[in-house]
Protein backbone atom coordinates (compact mmCIF):
# COMPACT_ATOMS: atom_id res chain seq x y z
CA UNK A 1 0.00 0.00 0.00
CA UNK A 2 1.04 3.67 -0.85
CA UNK A 3 0.99 6.89 0.92
CA UNK A 4 -0.62 10.15 0.52
CA UNK A 5 1.34 10.91 -2.59
CA UNK A 6 4.32 13.75 -1.62
CA UNK A 7 3.52 17.37 -2.06
CA UNK A 8 4.40 19.12 -5.82
CA UNK A 9 7.89 20.68 -5.54
CA UNK A 10 6.59 23.95 -6.69
CA UNK A 11 9.80 26.55 -8.05
CA UNK A 12 9.00 30.25 -7.47
CA UNK A 13 11.31 32.36 -9.77
CA UNK A 14 10.81 35.77 -8.75
CA UNK A 15 13.08 39.09 -7.65
CA UNK A 16 10.32 40.61 -5.77
CA UNK A 17 10.49 39.22 -1.93
CA UNK A 18 7.33 40.86 -0.80
CA UNK A 19 5.15 39.35 -3.56
CA UNK A 20 7.09 35.57 -3.85
CA UNK A 21 7.11 34.92 0.04
CA UNK A 22 3.28 35.48 0.26
CA UNK A 23 2.72 33.34 -2.87
CA UNK A 24 4.99 30.73 -1.39
CA UNK A 25 3.35 30.91 2.12
CA UNK A 26 -0.47 30.75 0.35
CA UNK A 27 1.21 27.73 -1.72
CA UNK A 28 2.23 25.71 1.62
CA UNK A 29 -1.03 26.33 3.23
CA UNK A 30 -2.66 24.60 0.01
CA UNK A 31 -0.40 21.47 0.12
CA UNK A 32 2.64 22.73 -2.05
CA UNK A 33 6.00 22.67 -1.49
CA UNK A 34 7.49 25.97 -2.53
CA UNK A 35 10.85 26.99 -2.94
CA UNK A 36 12.00 30.23 -3.82
CA UNK A 37 14.76 31.23 -6.62
CA UNK A 38 15.56 35.02 -7.19
CA UNK A 39 16.72 34.60 -11.21
CA UNK A 40 17.58 32.36 -13.94
CA UNK A 41 21.05 31.27 -13.04
CA UNK A 42 19.38 30.27 -9.24
CA UNK A 43 16.69 28.29 -11.51
CA UNK A 44 19.51 26.72 -13.77
CA UNK A 45 21.33 25.32 -10.88
CA UNK A 46 18.33 23.89 -9.29
CA UNK A 47 17.59 22.56 -12.57
CA UNK A 48 21.03 21.48 -13.36
CA UNK A 49 20.48 19.11 -10.09
CA UNK A 50 16.85 18.40 -9.38
CA UNK A 51 13.87 17.87 -11.02
CA UNK A 52 10.77 20.25 -10.12
CA UNK A 53 6.97 19.39 -10.58
CA UNK A 54 6.16 23.32 -11.83
CA UNK A 55 7.71 26.04 -12.01
CA UNK A 56 6.04 29.84 -11.79
CA UNK A 57 8.50 32.35 -13.49
CA UNK A 58 8.23 35.91 -13.65
CA UNK A 59 8.43 37.61 -16.76
CA UNK A 60 10.44 40.65 -15.51
CA UNK A 61 13.62 39.58 -13.91
CA UNK A 62 17.03 41.63 -12.99
CA UNK A 63 19.04 40.48 -15.92
CA UNK A 64 16.60 39.13 -18.30
CA UNK A 65 13.39 38.48 -18.78
CA UNK A 66 11.60 35.03 -17.98
CA UNK A 67 10.86 33.68 -21.33
CA UNK A 68 14.51 34.41 -22.31
CA UNK A 69 15.20 32.49 -19.07
CA UNK A 70 12.91 29.34 -19.98
CA UNK A 71 14.15 29.23 -23.42
CA UNK A 72 17.80 28.84 -22.64
CA UNK A 73 16.34 26.55 -19.91
CA UNK A 74 14.99 23.97 -22.99
CA UNK A 75 18.17 24.58 -25.19
CA UNK A 76 20.57 23.29 -22.22
CA UNK A 77 18.13 20.33 -21.77
CA UNK A 78 17.35 21.61 -18.20
CA UNK A 79 13.60 21.56 -18.53
CA UNK A 80 12.46 17.93 -18.30
CA UNK A 81 9.64 17.35 -20.89
CA UNK A 82 6.35 17.66 -19.06
CA UNK A 83 7.45 20.11 -17.00
CA UNK A 84 4.74 22.84 -16.49
CA UNK A 85 6.12 26.30 -16.46
CA UNK A 86 3.80 29.57 -15.82
CA UNK A 87 5.20 32.93 -16.90
CA UNK A 88 3.84 35.40 -14.05
CA UNK A 89 3.80 39.23 -15.91
CA UNK A 90 2.39 42.55 -15.59
CA UNK A 91 3.59 44.17 -18.89
CA UNK A 92 3.37 41.39 -22.15
CA UNK A 93 2.25 42.50 -25.56
CA UNK A 94 -0.38 40.39 -27.33
CA UNK A 95 2.71 39.19 -29.14
CA UNK A 96 4.49 38.69 -26.22
CA UNK A 97 1.69 36.44 -25.27
CA UNK A 98 1.46 34.12 -28.54
CA UNK A 99 5.24 33.75 -28.33
CA UNK A 100 5.24 32.48 -25.41
CA UNK A 101 2.44 29.82 -25.75
CA UNK A 102 4.65 28.91 -29.08
CA UNK A 103 7.39 28.37 -26.86
CA UNK A 104 5.52 25.84 -24.88
CA UNK A 105 5.24 28.35 -21.56
CA UNK A 106 1.66 26.21 -20.02
CA UNK A 107 0.05 29.43 -18.66
CA UNK A 108 0.51 32.87 -18.74
CA UNK A 109 -0.44 34.87 -15.68
CA UNK A 110 -1.48 38.58 -15.09
CA UNK A 111 0.34 40.38 -11.84
CA UNK A 112 -0.79 40.96 -9.25
CA UNK A 113 -2.72 37.50 -9.33
CA UNK A 114 -5.31 36.58 -7.11
CA UNK A 115 -3.73 33.76 -5.03
CA UNK A 116 -7.08 32.00 -4.92
CA UNK A 117 -7.38 31.14 -8.31
CA UNK A 118 -3.37 30.71 -8.92
CA UNK A 119 -3.94 28.31 -6.49
CA UNK A 120 -6.42 26.53 -8.68
CA UNK A 121 -4.78 26.98 -12.04
CA UNK A 122 -1.67 25.37 -9.79
CA UNK A 123 -3.62 22.55 -8.87
CA UNK A 124 -5.04 21.85 -12.60
CA UNK A 125 -2.16 22.16 -14.37
CA UNK A 126 -0.03 20.07 -11.93
CA UNK A 127 -3.17 17.19 -12.70
CA UNK A 128 -2.64 17.37 -16.62
CA UNK A 129 1.36 17.82 -16.52
CA UNK A 130 0.76 14.18 -14.11
CA UNK A 131 -1.27 12.58 -16.69
CA UNK A 132 1.49 13.69 -19.49
CA UNK A 133 4.48 12.05 -17.37
CA UNK A 134 2.46 8.74 -16.94
CA UNK A 135 1.38 8.93 -20.51
CA UNK A 136 5.33 9.68 -21.51
CA UNK A 137 6.28 7.23 -19.13
CA UNK A 138 3.99 3.93 -20.30
CA UNK A 139 5.34 5.25 -24.27
CA UNK A 140 8.43 4.59 -23.00
CA UNK A 141 9.04 8.29 -24.11
CA UNK A 142 9.80 9.77 -20.85
CA UNK A 143 13.52 11.03 -20.23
Amino acid sequence: MTGPPAPAKVLLVDDDPRQVEGLAGRLERHGFLPFVLRDGKALAAWLGSEPADLIVLDQQLPEENGLSVYRKLKQEGLLHEGTPVVLLSGLLESQDIVAAFDEGIWDIVAKPADPLALVARLRAILHRSRRLRDALEQAGLKR
